[in-house]
């Protein structure tokens, strides 16, 4: 897995848990907190969730034992 690095961004992909389903949010990693949580609003379900964007993991979903993922892909 690769970090995609522009401008301090990261492509991050999480599965959301209404629907299984691979999403990719873009975010600002620089001077992130371990324990520091973005709202997302997700464009699977509409909801929104909590990303830890240093971990790549969702509020509530710390101890999945599937890894973040970081998309290769800059747009």
């Amino acid at each position: 897995m690769t970090e995609s690095l522009d401008k301090g961004g990261m492509n991050l992909i999480f599965i959301c848990p209404r629907t299984n389903l691979k999403v990719q949010h873009r975010t600002d990693r620089e001077g992130r907190r371990e324990h520091e949580y973005e709202a997302v609003t997700c464009p699977a379900c509409s909801r929104l969730h909590f990303l830890n964007c240093r971990t790549g993991k969702l509020l509530g979903h710390e101890n999945d034992e599937s890894p973040p993922r970081r998309s290769s892909l800059s747009r």
